[in-house]
């Protein structure tokens, strides 16, 4: 049985991630944010550069493949290019702020994973994140949750869509048609 989920009803949910490339289970996460918890916005936040150093594809591609996720999602699902500002330093504290003081009207959602919800200690400034956002969980399939509001979504990870067109092998079912696409067009990932 799922824990009572929280409402997001008047907040702005900011969903970041190295969306190296985004898969199904981001794109199925920000239907439930929108529709099952009532957010006003998520707003998709590919990272400019990773905060541990992991190698992505450049941002202009990552930032068009998340615009195809949210098309189909309607207007209250938005990309966000502002960790491309100048003085990025890819914590999600310091995004956090920077919206604030460009959007200070907005009450502000922070979507992150299960599979980081360990790491989050080590997060610069965790506290004062916590302090300026909601923190909502997203689950994965097969890794514990342990706050309210998680809901399992399909086991998909960019590395796994990553490593299966390095091998020439399908990615449909883990990616939309649309990515799907993108990543051919552009020979990503090869």
């Amino acid at each position: 049985m799922l824990p009572t989920p929280v409402s997001l009803a008047g907040h702005t949910v900011i969903f970041g991630g190295s969306f190296n490339p985004p898969h199904l289970a981001h794109q199925m996460a920000c239907l439930y944010l929108v529709e099952g918890l009532g957010a006003q916005a998520v707003w998709l936040l590919p990272a400019f550069v990773h905060p541990f150093g992991k190698e992505l594809v450049p941002f202009e591609h990552r930032l068009a493949m998340c615009q195809l996720i949210a098309d189909p999602l309607g207007k209250r699902v938005a990309v966000s290019d502002v960790e491309r500002r100048e003085a990025a330093s890819g914590y999600t504290y310091d995004t956090l702020v920077e919206l604030t003081r460009r959007h200070p009207e907005r009450r502000w959602a922070l979507a992150i994973g299960t599979d980081v919800l360990a790491e989050t200690p080590s997060w610069h400034r965790w506290p004062d994140i916590e302090a300026l956002a909601t923190i909502v969980v997203m689950g994965r399939q097969g890794v514990a949750a342990h706050r309210q509001g998680v809901l399992a979504l399909p086991d998909i990870a960019s590395r796994v869509v990553r490593e299966r067109v390095q091998r020439r092998e399908s990615i449909e079912g883990l990616v939309s048609v649309r990515v799907r696409a993108y990543i051919e067009q552009h020979g990503l990932y090869l």
